[in-house]
């Protein structure tokens, strides 16, 4: 069955209803009685006059219309109507909607009150189909319940006007459109894992998917074939590929910090790690900040942070201790070794998109060397040495595809230092082959100990 909501008067060209708004499915509720119907079914209150219609808030999709029945008005006509043109009724609202909370805040368990008058029709014709197979469509502020005749006068809908609804359509809770037969006219917004896992652009032109892996929260893409070619694209153009949740304070102890011991330390809550030779760090500004572990038994590579520093060779992690930890291998500051700071899947790029890289960092202010380095894939795109007096680091790089997927040109921002993105600088060229996804690097290389490079910011943005 099918509720579509109208205006108490006015009238218009053509030879349906016209109007707009969302739609709720419903499925009728054959019992008549103050209990409440349950989520996804409606139902009359009493067979008396006045009538009550009782909806719960929830239609069979589980979304919520709890606004749009409140804001049914008094005159307002509702026509229900099911797949089949013979049942249906036209209702007029006699008084106030009114919201029957049964047990707050679980809208699950309430409903909304309609008072009515029966206009045309009769709800006789629903039975056990309407509540098994039909559904129910609801339709908020349409506009209005009559049509145009061709004699130019106007009239109440009748049975007749009603086979003019066959082309009526409602949407469930993902915006699917459906005919009244339950066909889907068109797909609304569904989830894709992946780029990669979209179905063909080609045979989706209009339709919208969430890829949940671009992005903090995914990203909206649409199939287009405006250039001619059919593709997905994310919606505006623009996509966030990534952005860092928290900063990270990266230090590197001295070249001399190897053959480290792991052991236990404060019950097992943190590790102490200790060498025969000097870690060259300082408890200020050491503290807090992250050594890398690339390898080692028992170790998960990655950042762990500095709890306290014992002495000239011994340190403590403030990371749980698991058994048998072996030697690990620490990136040091031996001006050659790179750190991996941040590592992010680029998702397939089409013959024009461009990736576009934002930094925003702090650094020791000297003149010892500090690089900040960006791979895209194997193409090194950014290698700057921070050996200036500057203490703040703010980058912005562009990698554009140059008109084909495997073809690629490197702009950023100029800096004073020697390196690429330095004035000396030129743009740099790659062939990585963007039809797969690209995964893009962010390194740090330390000369010297007890140094900090910190990022504070990273963003990652694809153009279109």
């Amino acid at each position: 069955m099918a509720i579509f909501t109208g205006g108490s008067s006015g009238g218009g060209g053509g030879s349906t209803t016209s109007g707009g708004g969302v739609a709720a499915r419903y499925l009728w509720n054959t019992g008549v009685g103050t209990g409440k119907p349950s989520a996804g079914n409606m139902k009359r209150r009493t067979s008396s006059t006045p009538n009550v219609m009782r909806l719960n808030y929830l239609d069979t999709a589980g979304a919520n219309w709890r606004d749009e029945w409140l804001g049914s008005a008094i005159g307002q006509r509702l026509i229900f109507k099911s797949a089949s043109t013979t049942n249906f009724a036209i209702i007029v609202v006699a008084a106030a909607t009114a919201d029957i909370v049964v047990a707050p805040p679980n809208e699950s368990d309430s409903n909304v009150e309609i008072p009515y008058t029966l206009e045309s029709g009769s709800f006789a014709t629903f039975g056990s189909a309407d509540a098994t197979t039909d559904g129910v469509l609801g339709w908020s502020n349409f506009e209005p319940c009559y049509v145009q005749r061709d004699s130019g006068s106007e009239a109440n809908v009748t049975l007749a006007d009603l086979s003019a609804l066959a082309n009526f359509a409602y949407f469930d809770a993902n915006f699917n459109l459906y005919d009244l037969a339950n066909n889907v006219i068109r797909s609304g917004t569904q989830v894709a894992a992946t780029v990669s896992a979209l179905p063909a652009a080609a045979s989706n032109i209009g339709n919208m998917y969430l890829v949940t892996e671009v992005g903090t929260h995914g990203t909206l893409y649409f199939a287009s074939d405006k250039t001619g070619t059919a593709e997905w694209l994310p919606l505006n153009g623009i996509a966030t590929i990534y952005a860092l949740g928290s900063p990270i304070s990266a230090i590197a102890p001295a070249s001399t910090f190897t053959s480290v011991t792991a052991t236990s330390a404060n019950s097992g809550t943190d590790i102490q790690l200790a060498s025969a030779g000097v870690h060259g760090l300082t408890t200020s500004p050491a503290v807090g900040c992250k050594i890398y572990v690339s390898a080692g038994t028992n170790w998960t590579a990655g950042f762990y942070t500095i709890k306290s520093i014992t002495n000239t060779t011994t340190l403590v992690l403030e990371e749980s201790w698991v058994a048998s930890m072996g030697s690990p291998t620490i990136v040091l500051a031996d001006n050659a070794t790179e750190m991996p700071v941040i590592a992010v899947s680029i998702p397939p790029m089409l013959e024009r998109s461009a990736i576009k890289i934002e930094i925003a960092g702090e650094l020791t202010a000297s003149t010892n060397g500090k690089k900040t380095i960006i791979d895209f894939g194997s193409m090194r795109c950014y290698n700057k040495n921070n050996n200036g007096s500057e203490g703040i680091e703010s980058i912005i790089v562009r990698i554009s595809n140059q008109g084909s997927k495997t073809a690629q040109k490197t702009h950023y921002t100029l800096g004073n230092n020697t390196g690429y993105g330095s004035t000396a600088g030129v743009a740099v060229t790659g062939t990585e082959n963007t039809a797969n996804a690209v995964t893009l690097y962010l390194r740090y290389i330390f000369q010297t100990a007890n140094e900090v490079h910190s990022i504070n910011s990273f963003d990652v943005i694809r153009v279109d």
